[in-house]
This record gives C-alpha cells, sequence and structure tokens, in this order.
C-alpha cells in the first residue's frame, strides 16, 4: 500500500508541475477550431486533420485532470479518485472518438467535424480552454 501512495503523490507533484505549461493550449485549441471551421477547403481539412491528431494526443490529459479533481473536491478517501477516473475514462474515450472521426472525414468538402467538447476546469479558472 506503501508503494501505492507514492505513486498517488508522484502523479500529483507532476500534475502540479505541468499545470503553467497546459495553461498555453487554450488559445492552440481555439486556434484549429477557427482553421477546421474554414471555408477554404484546403484549411479545413488540415484544420480538421490536426484537430483530430491534436485531440487523440491530449486525450490522457483528461484522465489525469479528472483523477486529480476527483481527489481534491471528495471528502471521503479514494471517492473522489475512482469518481474522477470513471468520468476520466468517459471524457477521454469522447476525446479519442471525435478525434478519429475528424481524422476519418477531414477530406470532405463540407464537413466540419464535431466540435462538441466541455469546460476543462481542473487547474483554475478554465485554464486547459474548452476542450472537445
Amino acid at each position: 500500500m506503501g508503494l501505492f501512495k507514492i505513486g498517488i503523490g508522484a502523479a500529483l507533484l507532476f500534475l502540479v508541475g505541468v499545470t503553467p505549461a497546459w495553461a498555453i493550449c487554450g488559445p492552440v485549441d481555439e486556434w484549429i477550431d477557427t482553421q477546421a471551421a474554414s471555408e477554404v477547403y484546403p484549411v479545413k481539412a488540415g484544420g480538421m486533420l490536426l484537430r483530430g491528431v491534436h485531440r487523440i494526443i491530449e486525450s490522457p490529459v483528461e484522465l489525469a485532470c479528472h483523477v486529480y479533481k476527483g481527489s481534491t473536491e471528495e471528502l471521503q478517501y479514494g471517492v473522489g479518485v475512482l469518481k474522477g477516473f470513471g468520468y476520466g475514462l468517459l471524457w477521454t474515450l469522447d476525446s479519442i472518438l471525435r478525434g478519429a472521426w475528424d481524422i476519418v472525414t477531414f477530406a470532405f468538402p463540407d464537413y466540419h467535424g464535431e466540435p462538441g467538447g466541455h469546460a476543462q476546469e481542473c487547474w483554475g479558472a478554465n485554464a486547459g480552454g474548452a476542450t472537445a
């Protein structure tokens, strides 16, 4: 059990360390979404492809974010971690599926994908911007 606690502590320190770097992703997400919504076909296709790859690469952060948020908001030991893990898995899967869908459909001329998403609020007021 001691090794488990060390692992949780190390993961939380890692999350605290990446917080400032993660805050810059909001403008990047907005820029990618505007590229994917463009009416100019090459810009739209590139934006959708980039958004799909970005979503898939970014998806594990959902899991870490929700576990961290659940562990800091729940008072009962372990309950917040488990709830956060469940929500994290849900949003990670959502992000991967939306990213894969953007990659599969980027070449369709009049289709701009499914932006969707939710506000990422794990490290301050809208730290990561709206993720999709």
